[in-house]
């Protein structure tokens, strides 16, 4: 399924299901030394476990997991990924290449996020788990309407050899 968003600047972003040939891009994006850094990895995935946990997503791209990818002037820029953790709630995941970073397109895939929860049920909440000192992460997330909890997770960052505050953000149309 081919969906297509009406960016903010006039610009049309095309949202679409995975598929089996986008793996080069997810996996080379996953490989950026940023998406490695705070996604906090050590080191960028083994190409055959990861190729084989993306076709999984594909052949189960479903309401509880899916995964798409925002595309720009027939290029992919990034991806947005969906996971139903409990009946009303979604985790966001989210990520654009380091080549289109700066552009808005973190907005844009945000926002798209939002209306796709929105079209399946208006009692859902999206959540995402940011660290504390990933500003652009943050303002992606500020300016999406999605407020800040308190709760937050502490995970080990083997590049940094210590924990980090991921801090929970959450939005719902309620």
């Amino acid at each position: 399924m081919t969906l297509i968003f009406q960016w903010v600047i006039d610009e049309m972003i095309i949202f679409r299901h995975a598929k089996n040939e986008d793996f080069d891009f997810y996996y080379n994006l996953k490989c950026e030394e940023s998406a490695i850094y705070w996604g906090g990895f050590e080191k960028a995935p083994d190409r055959d476990n990861f190729h084989n946990h993306f076709k999984k997503i594909v052949a189960g791209n479903s309401d509880e997991r899916q995964l798409l990818f925002a595309i720009d002037s027939n290029m992919l820029v990034g991806f947005l990924q969906l996971t139903r953790n409990i009946d009303s709630e979604y985790e966001i995941s989210y990520g654009v290449s380091e080549s289109f970073r700066g552009h808005g397109y973190g907005y844009a895939i945000l926002e798209y996020a939002k209306k796709i929860i929105v079209q399946m049920d208006r009692d859902v909440t999206l959540i995402g788990y940011v660290r504390y000192d990933n500003i652009a992460s943050i303002k992606c997330f500020q300016h999406n309407g999605f407020y800040k909890c308190d709760e937050f997770d502490e995970r080990f960052f083997p590049v940094d050899g210590e924990k980090k505050k991921m801090y929970l953000w959450k939005w719902s149309e309620k």
